[in-house]
């Protein structure tokens, strides 16, 4: 058991591991690494929920769908379109939004 003086001792020495560990290249790296998989599965669940829309939605339109899904890789511009998708009054509507080129 350690008295609270100890105790205090030893979190501040574990303050400066904390910092030297944030500044370590190799750490850094690895958090860029998780954040960038982070985004690509988000990516890929965007893509699956569109197709998942339309094919419960616009049948017809799901080969259409699948090849615009693979094309953006953009997470705010999946989101628009499947905000897009979601609210499309018809298949044509639904058409012509999957049609639709997305601004950089």
């Amino acid at each position: 058991m350690l008295s609270k003086q100890d105790k205090q001792k030893v979190e501040e020495h574990m303050h400066t591991y904390d910092s030297l560990l944030e500044m370590d290249p190799y750490l850094q790296q690895q958090k860029a690494l998780e954040r960038a998989l982070g985004v690509n599965e988000g990516i890929q669940a965007f893509q699956d929920a569109i197709v998942e829309i339309v094919k419960s939605r616009f049948p017809n339109l799901v080969d259409l769908a699948q090849e615009r899904v693979a094309q953006v890789q953009k997470l705010a511009d999946l989101k628009q379109l499947n905000v897009q998708l979601s609210t499309a009054r018809n298949q044509t509507a639904a058409r012509r939004i999957l049609k639709d080129e997305v601004a950089d």
